[in-house]
């Protein structure tokens, strides 16, 4: 709902596409109020239907921006799907991936500088930046077992 706010703004270009997931389950009063919400926009697209696997590895080729606003760690795969992607990646700096992210040196951005991103344009990473995060990204896989991933993740949870 807040990132709802954020793109509803008059001076952001109406040529900026954008594309909800919203395929997290049971419909309830919060999920029919955001349905409700996004009717309003004509530039967005709500995606409620599962996307296969081997079809959404791709999905992030053709998209300029990610953005989740959420305090919790979660997203995980999308947000390292648009990483190597490169995807310019907004998160709420609350949210301890943000944190971590940044740490090891992905360029991330707060997702309080997505209201001036849109209506600067500036909503697509930088080519040296792209490549930065997909190599950050080949190195963190090459990097780290799946166990020694999820045990730093771990961590990462209960230490925040």
């Amino acid at each position: 709902s807040e990132i709802l706010n954020l793109i509803k703004v008059d001076n952001v270009d109406p040529q900026i596409q954008l594309k909800l997931l919203f395929n997290y389950g049971e419909v309830n009063s919060y999920s029919a109020y955001i349905k409700k919400r996004v009717m309003g926009f004509d530039n967005i697209e709500l995606i409620e239907d599962f996307i296969p696997y081997n079809e959404f590895a791709n999905f992030y080729d053709n998209i300029s921006a990610f953005v989740n606003n959420s305090y919790r760690q979660f997203a995980l795969g999308n947000i390292f799907l648009s990483l190597r992607s490169g995807v310019k990646v907004y998160l709420n700096p609350k949210n301890p991936t943000y944190s971590w992210l940044a740490s090891v040196g992905f360029k991330v951005f707060p997702v309080m500088e997505l209201k001036k991103d849109l209506t600067t344009m500036n909503i697509t990473l930088k080519e040296p930046d792209r490549r930065d995060n997909a190599e950050k990204y080949k190195s963190l896989l090459e990097s780290y077992s799946n166990c020694d991933f999820q045990k730093e993740a771990i961590q990462l949870l209960y230490n925040s």
